[in-house]
């Protein structure tokens, strides 16, 4: 028997005939702006209401920011696990370009982060996606986690395979939804939409896809949803309106 999650937001679960199947890779996809973030924030605050063990991995802002926005909304997300991709400040004064020094920090629970990570000598992590990977292994071997989120896979892209050639990338991508699919954790990976000629390796490891729309016409923006795979279960192929309220993301579906 499937056994699916809430993603937190009513009108998407209607959409996916219930919510995501349990313990497979995902990934969400948008232009900037669209609402990747708030999404996979309202997916990761659901778990925890269900009593759930999440884990957060961010490569684009510094944690404290996160935590900061989510205030708009009313969110706590103090008890967030979070694996801290993010540059450290002292790499930004030093490099001219972000992505010649990088490191990977420990993974903290979000209440004990409340600044910009500084640049610490002890245990410095070179980021790689291996060097998440082996993050990710051990945290997992310590802890069950139900969710996991990767935000985003774009931000790896420039910086975690800078070195690698376009088929080492696909190989260690393919590893790494590989590990995250056995791990037994559903898994919302972020990530920007592909060019039409570039299939990546994300998009055909995944199980689904959730993509949002944004669209300024005449003086407002317009947001739109749409579920555009969902393997193993029927679906809402239509595009359906949301919006971002005080209260997060809102679908409507009729």
């Amino acid at each position: 028997m499937l056994i699916r999650l809430s993603t937190g937001i009513a009108g998407l679960d209607k959409m996916m005939n219930g919510g995501l199947i349990a313990q497979r890779p995902y990934i969400v996809t948008g232009d900037e702006g669209s609402g990747k973030t708030i999404l996979a924030l309202q997916f990761m605050l659901e778990g925890i209401k269900k009593g759930e063990n999440v884990l957060y991995v961010e490569a684009i802002r510094p944690p404290s920011e996160i935590k900061e926005n989510a205030k708009v909304f009313g969110w706590d997300l103090s008890n967030f696990v979070i694996l801290d991709a993010t540059p450290e400040i002292s790499s930004l004064k030093k490099s001219k370009h972000v992505q010649e020094v990088r490191a990977l920090g420990d993974v903290k629970v979000m209440k004990d982060i409340d600044e910009i990570k500084k640049s610490s000598s002890e245990n410095p992590y070179e980021l790689s996606i291996q060097s998440i990977y082996v993050k990710l292994s051990k945290e997992l071997e310590r802890v069950k986690y139900h969710r996991v989120v990767v935000d985003s896979l774009t931000a790896l892209r420039l910086f975690a395979f800078r070195n690698s050639s376009l088929n080492a990338e696909r190989v260690e991508l393919q590893s790494f939804l590989r590990f995250l699919s056995e791990s037994e954790t559903t898994s919302l990976l972020i990530t920007s939409i592909p060019r039409e000629d570039d299939i990546p390796a994300e998009f055909v490891l995944s199980r689904g896809e959730i993509r949002l729309f944004k669209q300024r016409v005449g003086g407002e923006i317009r947001r739109g949803i749409a579920v555009m795979r969902y393997r193993g279960s029927a679906h809402d192929t239509s595009i359906r309106p949301f919006a971002i309220t005080s209260k997060g993301i809102e679908v409507y579906t009729q």
